[in-house]
């Protein structure tokens, strides 16, 4: 027979029981407090209880957090020197953290707005050279809160330069040319912000520490203007705050933080507690959290892992913008790009344009770069030579469209602009004599400068330079042509060959001693005269014992020696590539000779280059001895012989690595060089050049040297999308980071239902692949076929922002899946 038991005393005995099992296992999760019903029932007023909960269960309580202070003051500056907030161990929780290893990639030059107008903040920035972004970010040491890479998202042909900053509050300016790359502070550590900024003030002064009534100006955090504003810090976390100090401006003007209000701000952005401030200089609250948020202890623990989850989720969201953005800029840069750079396209290509809000003119070259003209001399040294068009004055008048941020002339170098409807890109300003050709291009250079105003210096003794021994007697005209081919503006005659004009001949020497030359040099009484001796003699003169002794001295040969000016093979036999902007890139690693390597020559008409042969036969089609020399390994070009049909294909040894020589009805045939760039939409087209063309001649034009090409350089379109990819992938990087979080934290919270665990690596697994498909959308992209085409480049963004609200979404369901699962737990 069973006991009766009365209804209300199991329904005590129980809950007694559950009470102290309960409090058993809830009183060591940190930053609770287990609270009993009679507490309750005493001050049932300090207790925020769940709707439907029984006001009479054991519940688990949390005091009121802080997680951001604000101050807020109108029509008044809101000028503050320090704010202390103390937790309940009597730490100052407020005091600025450290800035850790990771940066927020933010577009533009590092700039803020003061009540000056945009500045680079205080105290300025500094200059650190041409680096790389890796290079650039070890300059970023202590005390440094962002690094700035200008031209990194320009166009070819322009060094990026790395500047460093110190305002803990510069962010990108959305400038296309430039990457701001903001330093983050450590996890978990005091941020602060405010809405706006005087000059050389800035919010972290209000948490840097300092207290003292002798600090001079700027001392505090102070907004811009007297229409008043905010100033606010995140704390990182939660904090139990038990009590906050502000300290006023000391130097002046304290009347204008009175009426402040101090706003204390929970995790959730509830208003916790409200003061208002005076004019005092130091002004102390104690805060009391006496109401408590309760509710039953799973959902609170559960809820508070969620929030964790909701903030990563987030975080993951914006990361992910940034990447959307990424993308969509590397599409905008490519399109604009193309659009500048078509000179099929471009009205404006290889003329001169004036910006007609400045007044300046510029060439803009094949590739669609302006490129100022900065003086009447320089412009008049331009026109008609080195590929560039005639009457530099005769330009055409442009604007710049409605919604452009710059005009041509006043925009950054790398920035392009639309001037009168049509794209183009600032680039850095023009030289004396600047050459305007092959821009975009590779010219191999196989002509060495031409010499001008040759002189007869006089018949000379010494040492009369390198003889010419391949030459064997030549003539003036070849002999002069060798010295240019040697980069020399001195050569000399030795004695002619009997009557047939012909004499050695010797490059470079250094011969004085001037005698007289019409006894000693051979002439005809007009140019050339040619080399000749001194005759020997004999001498005698007595010695000892009346002895007569003689002495012979043989003939002294003399030299004819001839100077020109302007001689130059400085690129002779290299390889550059001319950038869009007109700079003149050593391609170090071009070779001629590869097999199968592109088939194109430059012919040279009554020239030799003797020796160096690989082969020799005879054959009437010049394709096929081209075709020859292309399946023949090492074969750098060849001599032709049209009269015979005879050739002889050379190895990379003949002309211009090695000599040539005037050879009249012979045709030197030099192969182009192979540059070898891959996929790096670099041209594989090389023209031919001279060193006129380049730079040091007298007559010729002018390149400004720029750094070297390797195998991994890129140029025009693929420099441009290689900048944004890098953008890209470092954003890709930081959003796997970021799914591991999510990952652990899934891992953690669902660690004890197998079932919320498979749903949640589910909804993680889902995430992932979405990412993949996000990538390998973008990567379908066709640069050189889609993006010329706007109406396609339009669609695929679509469909991309298309992607973009289905990972948010995504992100919604993982949250969604969770909340459902805490509660749950909680109604168990």
């Amino acid at each position: 027979m069973s006991n009766n038991i009365k209804e209300g005393e199991f329904y005590i005995n129980e809950r007694k029981k559950q009470e102290k099992c309960l409090k058993k296992d809830l009183d060591v999760i940190e930053g609770f407090t287990v609270v009993s019903r009679q507490e309750q029932k005493k001050n049932p007023s300090k207790f925020f209880i769940p709707d439907g909960a029984d006001p009479g269960q054991t519940i688990m309580c949390e005091p009121d957090k802080i997680r951001f202070v604000r101050i807020n003051q109108t029509n008044n500056y809101l000028t503050i020197q320090e704010v202390q907030i103390f937790d309940k161990d009597g730490n100052n929780v407020a005091l600025q953290g450290t800035y850790s290893d990771e940066y927020e990639l933010t577009k533009g030059f590092c700039r803020k707005t003061t009540n000056e107008g945009v500045g680079v903040g205080t105290p300025g920035s500094q200059y650190k050279g041409n680096l790389t972004v890796n290079e650039c970010e070890e300059k970023c040491d202590t005390g440094c809160s962002a690094y700035e890479i200008q031209n990194e998202t320009s166009t070819e042909g322009i060094n990026p330069g790395c500047w460093t900053y110190q305002d803990p509050t510069v962010k990108g300016d959305g400038n296309k040319n430039a990457i701001c790359r903001v330093r983050q502070r450590n996890s978990g550590t005091p941020v602060a912000t405010m809405s706006s900024y005087y000059k050389g003030t800035n919010p972290f002064m209000a948490i840097n520490g300092i207290t003292s009534d002798n600090q001079a100006w700027p001392n505090s955090a102070c907004t811009q203007s007297a229409t008043g504003g905010w100033w606010e810090v995140d704390l990182g976390r939660p904090i139990d705050v038990k009590k906050v100090v502000i300290y006023n401006r000391p130097d002046c003007c304290q009347e204008r933080l009175s009426g402040a209000q101090l706003i204390l701000i929970d995790r959730e952005h509830k208003t916790v507690l409200t003061k208002t401030l005076n004019s005092n200089r130091r002004q102390e609250f104690i805060i009391k959290s006496d109401k408590k948020n309760c509710g039953g202890p799973v959902l609170e623990k559960n809820m508070d892992d969620f929030d964790e989850l909701r903030e990563l989720r987030l975080e993951y969201n914006r990361m992910l913008q940034s990447f959307d953005q990424s993308w969509k800029i590397l599409i905008e840069d490519s399109d604009r790009y193309i659009k500048a750079s078509n000179k099929n396209n471009n009205d404006f290509a290889n003329s001169y344009v004036r910006d007609k809000s400045s007044g300046a003119v510029g060439y803009v070259t094949s590739r669609g770069v302006w490129k100022w003209i900065s003086n009447p001399t320089q412009g008049d040294s331009i026109q008609g030579r080195g590929e560039c068009p005639g009457n530099w004055r005769g330009y055409k008048d442009t604007t710049a469209d409605t919604g452009q941020l710059y005009s041509i002339s006043s925009a950054p170098e790398g920035e392009i602009i639309k001037m009168d409807g049509q794209e183009l890109i600032k680039g850095s300003n023009m030289l004396d004599s600047q050459t305007c050709g092959y821009a975009g291009k590779n010219v191999y250079v196989t002509k060495p400068a031409t010499p001008s105003n040759p002189q007869y210096e006089g018949c000379v003794t010494g040492n009369p330079g390198e003889y010419q021994s391949d030459l064997g007697n030549a003539s003036v005209a070849q002999c002069r042509q060798r010295a240019a081919d040697k980069g020399s503006n001195v050569y000399m005659f030795g004695k002619q060959d009997g009557s047939t004009g012909t004499a050695p001949c010797y490059v470079g020497g250094s011969a004085g001693g001037i005698v007289n030359d019409t006894t000693y040099c051979y002439s005809t009484g007009k140019d050339p005269r040619f080399g000749g001796e001194i005759p020997g003699y004999t001498t005698k003169h007595k010695a000892r014992f009346g002895r007569t002794h003689h002495t012979y001295h043989p003939p002294v040969p003399t030299y004819s020696k001839y100077t020109t000016e302007g001689a130059n093979i400085s690129a002779l036999n290299k390889t550059y590539h001319i950038t869009d902007d007109l700079q003149a890139r050593l391609v170090v690693h071009a070779k001629r000779g590869n097999k199968e390597s592109p088939n194109n020559y430059q012919l040279l008409n009554n020239y030799d280059s003797a020796g160096n042969d690989i082969t020799t036969a005879t054959s009437g089609d010049i394709n096929e001895i081209k075709n020859l020399c292309k399946n023949t390994n090492g074969c750098a070009g060849f001599v032709y012989n049209p009269s015979t049909g005879q050739y002889w294909l050379k190895n990379e040894n003949m002309w211009p690595k090695g000599n040539r020589q005037k050879h009249s009805g012979l045709q030197l045939y030099i192969r182009g060089t192979d540059t070898n760039f891959g996929h790096h939409r670099c041209s594989s087209t090389v023209k031919f050049s001279s060193q006129n063309d380049m730079w040091g001649s007298l007559s010729g034009g002018e390149y400004r040297q720029g750094p070297n090409m390797t195998y991994s350089s890129t140029c025009g379109l693929g420099t441009i999308s290689n900048r944004d990819k890098t953008y890209i992938s470092e954003m890709r990087t930081k959003l796997e980071m970021q799914l591991q979080k999510i990952y652990k934290k899934i891992i953690d919270l669902s660690g004890e239902n197998i079932e919320l665990n498979k749903k949640l690596l589910k909804e993680h697994s889902l995430l992932e692949k979405r990412l993949a498909k996000y990538q390998d959308t973008y990567k379908q992209i066709g640069m050189e076929r889609n993006l010329i085409n706007r109406d396609s480049a339009m669609n695929e963004d679509a469909e991309l922002n298309m992607l973009s609200r289905n990972k948010m979404y995504i992100m919604w369901s993982i949250l969604a899946v969770g909340m459902a699962f805490a509660v749950t737990k909680f109604t168990k």
